[in-house]
């Protein structure tokens, strides 16, 4: 008897000590981050501070390396959630490399700050935290990536059912361009900032933009000539 009392009291602690965690960190959410805790995938909410938000959150979501091949396995992808309500806009901010920049306290979004919205920003797959182990960089395509959006999109739609805007700077606005040609009925605007259109591996363009437009007459000559300025070799 007093072996099975003994068993039943390690039993009890061990309990107390799995469950115990997991409710101190649900009683450290607010009612956002307690629904987005909930939702398939997600994992790993913590809250951040913000200047502008309610509520705001960083979090994983559980994502396929190949999007059509789940053999293939998965990796986790991060993401920040910066809430103002579940009657508002989203904006979702559609990365080419990391999201450190949006875990800043200040961090606020031009159409967001405008439109009074939430924000979703998506860390690009194989940036940051978001990389992969083991690092099988075949699968670091753009096509995965757009698939990486619409699932953080369809997940987080649960919550947000009001419009969505896809916007993105540089490589971020490349990306909201070919996540609207892949996912057309995602978001309902794309706003790409500054996103480069290239028309080939080797686009043809920088090249006479650097030759002609850059720097002075003078250096321009130089390298046509192929000569040395400073301590670089200038190669025609």
């Amino acid at each position: 008897m007093k072996n099975s009392a003994s068993i039943m009291k390690s039993a009890l602690w061990l309990m107390l000590l799995l469950v115990l965690p997991l409710q101190i960190i649900a009683a450290s959410l607010g009612e956002v981050g307690k629904r987005l805790a909930s939702l398939p995938g997600v994992s790993n909410v913590e809250t951040l501070k913000s200047k502008h938000f309610q509520e705001k959150y960083v979090f994983f979501i559980n994502q396929l390396l190949d999007a059509k091949d789940a053999s293939k396995g998965n990796f986790e992808q991060r993401v920040i959630l910066c809430h103002r309500g579940f009657d508002r806009p989203t904006v979702l901010v559609t990365e080419g490399y990391n999201a450190n920049y949006g875990l800043r306290e200040g961090y606020i979004e031009e159409l967001s700050e405008t439109f009074n919205t939430n924000i979703v920003l998506v860390e690009y797959r194989y940036f940051d935290k978001s990389m992969p182990t083991p690092c099988l960089w075949q699968y670091l395509t753009v096509e995965n990536s757009l698939y990486d959006l619409h699932h953080v999109n369809q997940t987080l739609r649960t919550m947000y059912k009001g419009k969505w805007i896809a916007t993105g700077i540089s490589k971020g606005g490349q990306t909201t361009m070919f996540y609207r040609s892949y996912f057309p009925d995602d978001v309902d605007i794309s706003v790409p900032y500054v996103a480069p259109l290239n028309r080939s591996v080797e686009d043809g363009r920088h090249e006479k933009f650097l030759q002609h437009k850059v720097s002075t007459k003078e250096n321009h000559q130089l390298s046509q000539a192929g000569l040395t300025i400073g301590n670089e070799r200038i190669v025609r």
